[in-house]
């Protein structure tokens, strides 16, 4: 049994078959067993990351009803493991695309792939409400590091804070990966072919970052979790403190492996400044 399957189980119990029926869809989806789209090529933003993004989504979520003595909402959680298992699948190749790339290409316009992507799949489910599904396309927008809010109005108060949780969990998840220095060159590649296929000039001038090597992506990276990441992780909510009360432990273990990776790079680039 997998960790996600475990925690579904353990802390969702009453919503289990629900989840493990979106899990195994997105698994399906990124081994391409949907007819639309190809098989899952990017080596970055893979099935490996939906796992992460959707334990500590769902973890966060469990901790807030613990935190605040909330009971679990059924619709709630379907929402956001709807919103955390597809919310990268805009990096998929539909069936004829031809183009070169192995997803990276879509990698500033994922968001938008994914959420169109969801909003069809949901359509064809039985159960699912139509403010359900806009809120899981919402939440899905809160993922962007530029937060881009026009969508918001899509989410009903009742699922108001999924996207908060989704946001909070996709940049813990990445930056708090024990191997998120091994995986970085791979984030690079993604980011190469978007280059490629739009050009540098063209995304500079829209207000995309856009690194000149991979070693420049290294060297800043240190800068973006203390100006970027952790910023933004207070813009959502401190969802940490959910963590906290989760786990059990002050900071979470996601936390520490977030300040230990930090400190790692700080360590290895230190020569360079």
């Amino acid at each position: 049994m997998s960790g996600l399957q475990t925690l579904f189980r353990n802390d969702f119990p009453d919503q289990q078959q629900l989840l493990l029926k979106l899990l195994g869809d997105v698994e399906a989806l990124y081994r391409g067993e949907w007819q639309q789209w190809q098989r899952c090529q990017v080596a970055y933003h893979n099935i490996n990351h939906i796992h992460a993004v959707t334990m500590v989504a769902m973890q966060i979520y469990a901790g807030e009803c613990e935190r605040y003595q909330r009971a679990v909402r059924t619709d709630q959680i379907k929402v956001l493991a709807a919103a955390a298992l597809f919310h990268d699948c805009g990096y998929l190749k539909a069936v004829g695309d031809d183009s070169k790339g192995s997803g990276g290409q879509y990698t500033f316009e994922h968001v938008e792939r994914s959420q169109r992507l969801v909003w069809d799949y949901l359509k064809t489910q039985q159960g699912w409400t139509q403010s359900e599904r806009r809120a899981v396309v919402a939440a899905i927008g809160k993922t962007k590091i530029v937060n881009v809010d026009e969508q918001q109005h899509l989410a009903e108060p009742v699922f108001a804070d999924l996207g908060d949780m989704l946001a909070s969990a996709d940049l813990l998840a990445q930056v708090a990966d024990e191997n998120y220095l091994d995986r970085l060159p791979l984030l690079y590649a993604e980011f190469s072919e978007a280059y490629e296929a739009l050009g540098r000039d063209y995304l500079a001038q829209h207000g995309f970052m856009v690194f000149d090597s991979y070693a420049q992506l290294l060297d800043t990276s240190a800068d973006f979790i203390r100006n970027r990441v952790l910023p933004r992780l207070q813009e959502l909510g401190r969802r940490e403190d959910a963590l906290q009360c989760y786990f059990g432990q002050q900071p979470s273990p996601c936390m520490q492996q977030l300040l230990m990776n930090l400190q790692h790079i700080e360590i290895l680039t230190a020569g360079d400044k």
